[in-house]
């Protein structure tokens, strides 16, 4: 069976992820199985199925520096971009649902997304998608390039709120400037 696992996320070891067993109680009677969350998750996957892939809580420490910016998955479907160089934005592979356990704000370092960085459509980059490398890529570097086509949200919320993104979003976890840790449940769901 599972065990509880725990590893570092960041270099200064103040961001740990805390992989949970989902197989046994308390842990099997939670938010994952809740219907209305998996039949809003299924319908932005366009999906009726569904494996929880990812079960964690993220605990950040007092004093923990800002995440780097990263994409939990590289892009399943980048491969037909490339192949038929036809930039083409298909469903979510998966969907994550941040579930906070205590309230999170700008002082104790809420998560931050690159708005659009998951989607590649014309209209990105314009009519010479086609022709730019950097455009195809399910994840352009990260450069002033980058930052100009997209911009960044952070999202504050109450505990016990639910936050959903597509799996293949640039985000980052927030510097928790605050005196307390901050936890928060991390469903990852996937086809």
């Amino acid at each position: 069976g599972s065990s509880i696992s725990l590893r570092a996320l960041t270099g200064n070891a103040k961001r740990y992820g805390i992989k949970l067993p989902f197989e046994r109680p308390p842990f099997t009677e939670s938010v994952v199985d809740d219907e209305n969350l998996l039949s809003l998750v299924k319908m932005l996957s366009l999906s009726d199925q569904l494996t929880l892939d990812t079960y964690n809580t993220v605990v950040s420490l007092p004093g923990c520096v800002r995440m780097h910016w990263h994409a939990d998955v590289d892009d399943p479907f980048d491969f037909l971009s490339r192949l038929t160089r036809t930039p083409t934005h298909f469903s979510p592979p998966g969907v994550v649902v941040l579930v906070p356990l205590t309230d999170v704000n700008s002082t104790n370092g809420p998560t931050a997304f690159r708005m659009g960085s998951h989607v590649r459509v014309r209209g990105n980059k314009a009519s010479d998608a086609q022709h730019d490398p950097k455009w195809l890529s399910p994840f352009a570097p990260i450069d002033d390039d980058f930052m100009k086509r997209t911009y960044e949200i952070e999202i504050p919320v109450k505990r016990r709120s639910l936050v959903l993104f597509d799996l293949r979003i640039i985000h980052r976890g927030g510097a928790n400037n605050g005196n307390a840790n901050r936890h928060v449940l991390y469903l990852g769901y996937t086809m």
